[in-house]
């Protein structure tokens, strides 16, 4: 059922071609009934996607914690930023502070983000593959970087947090 919580799409489509095939049948019979149908269809199809917005999977979670640490670190806001680690990663917290006192970002962007799940872990985990680039400088230097990263993530308390991440080379 992830396919029905994770895009609209599927059902903005199947719900086009059945209404549709409604309103020909309506055209080509001119049954009335047929039009309070095409109503009630376009209604389920409005409650299928008003659902699929109010229903959080945790893919979304996931892909939520990854852009909005991305967000956080380009906008230089490290408290944001320590809210997406691990409380329990002390020593994960302690350098990703000390780092972000040390450079001014001007631009991190995540591209291709990869999502796998590892259900069978207590508590459930994920990994993410990160594509990335990030602009800033340090003191007088200035950088740009390509970089890929492997990101592991916890469940805790409801929300994905990072527990680790590795910097991994660009092949």
């Amino acid at each position: 059922m992830n396919w029905f919580t994770e895009d609209p799409t599927p059902i903005i489509v199947g719900g086009v071609i059945g209404l549709v095939l409604l309103l020909a049948a309506v055209v080509r019979t001119g049954r009335g009934a047929l039009l309070y149908a095409a109503v009630a269809w376009i209604a389920l199809i409005a409650g299928l996607v008003a659902l699929e917005r109010y229903v959080v999977t945790d893919l979304e979670k996931v892909e939520a914690t990854i852009y909005g640490a991305a967000d956080a670190v380009e906008n230089n806001d490290a408290p944001r930023l320590a809210s997406y680690l691990l409380p329990s990663e002390t020593a994960l917290r302690q350098e990703v502070l000390s780092r972000t006192r040390s450079i001014h970002m001007t631009d991190a962007k995540i591209g291709d983000l990869q999502v796998t799940f590892n259900p069978l872990t207590i508590p459930p985990s994920a990994s993410a593959a990160v594509l990335g680039r990030i602009a800033g400088s340090r003191g007088s230097l200035a950088f740009n970087y390509l970089l890929r990263m492997e990101v592991v993530l916890v469940e805790h308390q409801g929300q994905w947090l990072v527990k680790r991440y590795e910097l991994k080379s660009r092949d």
